[in-house]
Formats: C-alpha cells, sequence, structure tokens
C-alpha cells in the first residue's frame, strides 16, 4: 500500500499548482457536449457504490432551471473532462485526464482565500477494459492540527472471474488503517 500512496501523492504533487493550466485547456476544447446531472458522473463502474455517498446519476436532457444541485459536465468522444458546480465554480471542479493504462480525476474547491486548490486525485490503473486498481488520495489542509494536513488513503484492488469483478478490496486510512471487501 505504500507503493501506491506515493505514486498518488506524486500525481497531487504534479497537478496540485495545475488549476489554471488546466482550466485553459478544457476552455479551449471545440465540438465538446455539455450534460447537466445531479452529481458527478461516475469516472468507473460501480463508483458511486463505492462510495456510498453518491447516488446513482440523474442526467437531465437540457439545461435545468435552476442550477440548484446541479452538475455541468464537458465531453469530448463520449468521456467527460470537466465537470463543475453549475451554482458556483468555486465550489467544486473536477478535471478528468485519461493517459495510457490509466484514468485521473483531479478535484480542486476553492480554499478560505477563494483560490482554487487541489484536495483529491484519483487514479484509474486499467488494463485494456478491466480496471486493476483504483488509487484515491485526499487531503485538507484546512483541516490540520500542529501543521499536519488531514490526509485519506485508499487502494482498491479488483479480481475477476471470467472478464466479470469478482471482488473489490480496499486497504486505506483515515488517522488508522482499515480494510474493507466488496463482493458482487
Amino acid at each position: 500500500m505504500d507503493k501506491e500512496l506515493e505514486i498518488t501523492k506524486k500525481f497531487f504533487n504534479k497537478y496540485k499548482s495545475s488549476y489554471q493550466v488546466l482550466l485553459n485547456q478544457a476552455e479551449q476544447y471545440e465540438d465538446k457536449e455539455v450534460v447537466w446531472s445531479n452529481t458527478y458522473l461516475n469516472l468507473y463502474p460501480y463508483e458511486h457504490i463505492q462510495y456510498n455517498q453518491r447516488s446513482k446519476p440523474k442526467i437531465y436532457s437540457s439545461k435545468p432551471k435552476s442550477s440548484d444541485g446541479i452538475i455541468e459536465s464537458w465531453m469530448k468522444n463520449g468521456k467527460v473532462f470537466f465537470a463543475f458546480d453549475a451554482r458556483n465554480i468555486l465550489w467544486g471542479v473536477e478535471f478528468i485526464i485519461s493517459e495510457a493504462g490509466k484514468t485521473i480525476r483531479l478535484s480542486y474547491k476553492a480554499d478560505e482565500d477563494d483560490e482554487m486548490a487541489l484536495t483529491a486525485v484519483c487514479c484509474v490503473l486499467h488494463n485494456n477494459d478491466l480496471i486493476e486498481k483504483v488509487l484515491a488520495y485526499s487531503r485538507d489542509d484546512s483541516l490540520e492540527d500542529d501543521g499536519i494536513a488531514k490526509e485519506t488513503f485508499y487502494v482498491s484492488r479488483y479480481s475477476y472471474i471470467e472478464g466479470k469483478i469478482h471482488s473489490i478490496i480496499r486497504d486505506g486510512f483515515y488517522l488508522e488503517k482499515s480494510n474493507q471487501k466488496f463482493r458482487f
């Protein structure tokens, strides 16, 4: 688990100060499709079940009259590359970066000075269409005790039988280590 934590922290440090660059890149995309939903769209299958905090996304066919609780997602070739809280972009932004063998979600929120700060990185490692691992790291500098930021990390390891998910084993920590096992 230490190796996976270091990999995820490297991504966090690499993109920590990249908000404006990523926003400029997202704004330059042409021919994007815009989708509105009641939650951020899943980065990988069953994500909303694993987090147990996200409901299954409801997709709207057109822009809702009220932006309360609405997430606007920009898509290219059917994949989200940028999403934000439609009420106020400072409340939450996600950038999705696809690279060979991995998909990375970077989550930014405004800090107490209204500066966009990277708060979480989720990296999905896959082999072709099969997810091997999901690495997730979040850090909240605003909750520092004695100068130490609050960190959460987990790694989910997927196993398959005949190409179907058999189990997901999750190890991680929030101040202490835990182990959760999910079976499908």
